[in-house]
């Protein structure tokens, strides 16, 4: 639940996320102010903080398949904003994608070390928007994205060091 001395959470969905059911479920979320706006990037901004991709298992694969999935990454991880992805659908569906596994996790390695973006998992839409509601709660009071609870460097430091091979995904 959200703490009493944290306002609401400020959640602006992109318009093309409204199939997806987890604006819906935000909706019903108390705490929880839903805007559905045009993102230039990522699916979901909670409070101008932290900005989060959306993959449902079947558009992973495809995204990782014709080279969409790492262009959107270094979009996400050139934001300002702390940046993450949730990933989901059931196990079995992510069984049935045509994808390997050595495939799946060597994305997932350079999404989360090469890119430094956290990727969570969800089995669905509920689940999806109180995880994106959690992260919005535990991160309503650092107003600054570049701070840092860990001591340890920033992010766009972090970033400096990127593989040339993604530089050809520039905008």
């Amino acid at each position: 639940m959200l703490d009493p001395q944290i306002e609401n959470v400020t959640i602006l969905v992109d318009d093309r996320e409204r199939p997806s059911g987890v604006a819906e479920e935000l909706e019903k979320l108390s705490g929880v102010l839903v805007r559905i706006e045009h993102l230039a990037v990522g699916d979901y901004n909670i409070d101008g903080t932290v900005l989060i991709e959306r993959k449902s298992a079947k558009d992973f694969a495809q995204s990782l398949m014709d080279g969409r999935l790492f262009c959107q990454a270094k979009q996400m991880a050139d934001s300002p904003l702390r940046t993450a992805y949730i990933l989901e659908g059931s196990t079995a569906e992510w069984l049935g994608l045509g994808v390997s596994r050595e495939s799946i996790q060597g994305a997932l390695v350079t999404l989360m070390l090469i890119f430094d973006i956290p990727v969570f998992r969800s089995s669905g839409p509920t689940e999806s928007a109180r995880l994106i509601f959690y992260i919005g709660s535990q991160l309503a009071r650092l107003r600054d994205p570049s701070t840092s609870l860990t001591g340890r460097r920033k992010r766009s430091e972090k970033r400096a060091g990127s593989f040339a091979c993604y530089k050809a995904c520039r905008e």
